[in-house]
């Protein structure tokens, strides 16, 4: 299957959807006790407290992301078969990113 087939997979799938979800909360508590002068720190809580409260409602626009990552579905569109670390890293480094998309800061 190519890239594409594995990331529509991943997509739909009900276990990266339970990984994300559970990552991103692991992500989430990384970023309540990271140092106030991180960068984005203030819009990086506000995803975290958000996902938190209701990890559900991310979780769809976070599993999307990680599963079309060209490292994440281009060995497989098996979800077992990824990596936890792999997937926290993904997480990880998108936070920001979608932190800024979802809470821009105001001017």
């Amino acid at each position: 299957m190519s890239a594409i087939d594995n990331a529509v997979d991943l997509m739909n799938s009900g276990v990266l959807l339970n990984k994300v979800k559970a990552v991103s909360v692991y992500v989430a508590r990384q970023v309540v006790v990271e140092a106030a002068n991180t960068p984005s720190h203030s819009t990086r809580m506000k995803m975290a407290e958000a996902v938190v409260w209701n990890p559900m409602q991310y979780n769809a626009l976070l599993q999307n992301i990680v599963a079309c990552d060209p490292d994440i579905c281009g060995p497989t569109g098996d979800a077992d078969n990824i990596a936890d670390t792999l997937l926290i890293d993904k997480v990880s480094s998108i936070w920001t990113p979608v932190s800024n998309m979802l809470f821009p800061a105001q001017a």
